[in-house]
């Protein structure tokens, strides 16, 4: 492939879902040159496709981690957890695997715990390459709109140039300590995101169970001190029965776990937090059944709590894992 000047830091972006696919193409439109990769390769081709044609000339899919950082300023990871970071990062050895050059930074996006955030940091310091562990919050929405709140934790005074040019086009940074703080900051929001989500959920069943007009509740209520992004978003899905996932529960589910872990080493209780948790678990847990041909997980019923394969269910409907829907099914439950 020709060389492609770039009109600002060349970017590598490993992990191209629903997330990182997003921000991949917000860079590419920005006009940087973007460089993909993902484990299922349609995945970054699906990104690279839907780009403008002047943008795609700016951006490539590339068959594995190592030709995608190759020559990049900024390595953007945004994978399915933090040991699936480590290994892309630093494979088995727990030291560098990747040529990133001297000089780069990777940016993690991805929510992993804060010791696994520290590890990757001293992993990286041997090629002397700097980590910003910045996960992100706003959910599809806010990556599709470059709206994301970025918690960022970073070992210098500032954010490093290029870094910050990157994140610019991605949403609102703000630094909140050292390298680990980030992904504190993010187990903190998913602790706040489950509690008003389950809370939610269960008052919108009462609303329904009641006979109210549920699609005015979240009206009737903005402004109000209960309200959030989190009610205004989800009770109108929960409305709709639209479980597609803007964030897999199962993910939220990994979140809390590694928060709770970090409270109990800090010999801090989170009691509203474990039962939150405790929900979101019985919904990862659950089969659910999907009507065939619908959109997506449109209209979907729990079926039992077994944790089954998915496969063909009764009634002619298809059967999803609990934990693939959004958690908006929590109204389910």
């Amino acid at each position: 492939m020709a060389s492609l000047k770039s009109t600002g830091p060349i970017v590598a972006v490993l992990g191209t879902g629903i997330i990182g696919g997003h921000m991949a193409a917000r860079l590419a439109e920005a006009g940087l040159v973007t460089r993909l990769w993902n484990r299922t390769a349609a995945k970054a081709e699906a990104v690279r496709g839907g780009l403008r044609t002047e943008s795609r000339s700016k951006c490539s899919v590339h068959g594995c981690p190592e030709e995608a950082v190759e020559g990049a300023d900024v390595v953007l990871t945004a994978l399915s957890d933090g040991p699936a970071t480590e290994s892309v990062l630093l494979g088995a050895a727990g030291t560098a695997a990747l040529p990133i050059r001297r000089g780069a930074a990777v940016v993690c996006v991805s929510s992993i715990a804060p010791g696994e955030a520290t590890r990757v940091r001293d992993g990286l310091a041997a090629l002397g390459v700097a980590l910003l562990d910045a996960p992100v919050s706003g959910g599809e929405q806010g990556a599709r709109d470059g709206a994301l709140a970025i918690m960022a934790g970073c070992d210098t005074e500032a954010v490093p140039g290029p870094v910050s040019e990157v994140l610019a086009h991605l949403g609102r940074t703000t630094v909140v300590g050292a390298v680990g703080a980030g992904s504190l900051a993010k187990l903190l929001n998913q602790a706040i995101v489950a509690a008003q989500a389950t809370a939610v959920a269960e008052a919108f069943r009462v609303a329904r169970a009641s006979g109210m007009d549920v699609d005015a509740v979240p009206a009737a209520l903005r402004g109000g001190f209960a309200d959030s992004a989190v009610l205004q978003q989800h009770w109108p899905r929960m409305a709709r029965g639209d479980y597609r996932p803007g964030g897999p529960a199962k993910h939220l589910l990994k979140d809390l776990a590694n928060l709770e872990r970090h409270a109990s080493e800090a010999a801090c209780g989170m009691p509203v937090v474990a039962a939150a948790r405790r929900r979101v678990a019985e919904l990862v847990g659950a089969t659910a059944s999907v009507p065939s041909g619908s959109a997506g997980e449109m209209g979907a019923s729990l079926l039992d709590g077994g944790g089954e394969e998915a496969g063909s269910a009764a009634g002619g409907g298809d059967r999803v894992r609990g934990g693939d829907l959004d958690i908006s099914a929590l109204a389910l439950l």
